[in-house]
Order: C-alpha cells, then sequence, then structure tokens
C-alpha cells in the first residue's frame, strides 16, 4: 500500500513538472484557433465588393457595357492555410528589417519561421459558404472551364502574431484569370477583443 502510495505521489509531481505546450509553435491548438479568430473577425471587410479584391473581367460574349461583379462568377477560398513558400509567387519574399514586433517582424515570422499548412477552420468555412463561396483544393487561380460559369479563387496563408497575439500579419492571393488578380499582405491589431486591419501592402496586381 505504501509503495503504491508513493507511486501515485510521483505520478502527480511529474505530470505537475511537465513542460506546458508552446502556444506560440504553428502546431499548436491555441495557435490555430488565433488563426480562426482572425479570419473570422476580418473576413467580411477582406470581401467587401469593390474594395480589396479586384472583379473579374466581364464574361466572353458579353455586349453589356455595365460594369460586372462577383455575381457572375463561381468563388473559390482554399481548403488549406499555406506557408508562403508553397507558394510559388511568393517562396522568395523576404524582409531584412531588426525591429522587435514590428510590421517587419510579423513578416519575418510569416516567410521564415512557418512551414507547414493546416486545413482552413471550420469556423471559417461555415461563414465562406454564407457568403456564397465554395471550398476548393487547389492553390492556383481557378479559371474559367469550356461551357461552364467563370471561376475565381481566394487564397490566405498561415498567419504570424507577436508574442502576445495582438498584432498578426497574413497573405491574401487572389486570381480570376490569367490577367486578373492581385496579392496582398495584411496587417491586423486586436483592439477590444476583435481584430482589425490596420495596413495593406499589395505586392502585385493585374
Amino acid at each position: 500500500m505504501k509503495n503504491r502510495l508513493l507511486l501515485g505521489t510521483l505520478a502527480v509531481l511529474l505530470g505537475a513538472c511537465s513542460k506546458a505546450p508552446d502556444i506560440h509553435s504553428p502546431e499548436s491548438e491555441y495557435y490555430r484557433q488565433q488563426e480562426a479568430q482572425v479570419l473570422v473577425d476580418l473576413f467580411e471587410e477582406i470581401i467587401a465588393p469593390g474594395e480589396y479584391i479586384p472583379l473579374p473581367p466581364p464574361p466572353p460574349g458579353t455586349t453589356s457595357k455595365l460594369p460586372y461583379d462577383t455575381v457572375y462568377y463561381d468563388l473559390y477560398v482554399a481548403d488549406r492555410l499555406i506557408p508562403l513558400k508553397e507558394h510559388w509567387n511568393y517562396r522568395h519574399l523576404r524582409n531584412k528589417s531588426d525591429r522587435a514586433d514590428s510590421a517587419e517582424q510579423l513578416l519575418a515570422k510569416l516567410t521564415d519561421s512557418i512551414t507547414t499548412s493546416v486545413p482552413i477552420p471550420l469556423e471559417v468555412v461555415t461563414l465562406t459558404k454564407h457568403h456564397n463561396f465554395y471550398v476548393g483544393s487547389s492553390v492556383k487561380p481557378v479559371v474559367r472551364g469550356e461551357n461552364s460559369k467563370p471561376k475565381a479563387h481566394l487564397l490566405f496563408s498561415r498567419i504570424s502574431f507577436n508574442r502576445t497575439f495582438t498584432a498578426a500579419c497574413f497573405l491574401q492571393d487572389y486570381g480570376c484569370g490569367s490577367e486578373c488578380g492581385g496579392g496582398t499582405l495584411i496587417f491586423a491589431k486586436k483592439m477590444s477583443g476583435r481584430w482589425r486591419i490596420t495596413k495593406r501592402w499589395h505586392l502585385w496586381v493585374s
């Protein structure tokens, strides 16, 4: 009996001394919860019509001179958040600033420290479907197929955070054909419990 008590006490002590999960690891559950919250808070602002997503060209054969919007297109969101190194257009993006917790440091972490992709959070899947987006598996722009509606594709990268999870940086990539699309780095801060976009760096547009 005495030996059993000693073994039980030792097990409790060992459990108490075990290393706590590293919440700053991109693989941790806490980190991924923060990524989900960023995208949920910012999604509607990101897709605001005519604001930050370029509109695709009119469907072929259209004679109307009225401006077109995305109602004529099937819109897709990539089913994974990817590290920048997985995307051919951004794998050489680099930053050389040494300023701590600045936008440049968030970019440095995004380009150098995050190396794995993860499924898009379920909360974001629900939100995208509410806005009539499909979820697709390709990370490349989806172009119009023969005898089908034109298609456009929205992709998000993994998200880098500062140590206190109050500042964030990620990539938004949008493709709607060979001559339509753009890439933007989005910087955000958590204000009064909600994420807000504070800066955009437009990398390219077509």
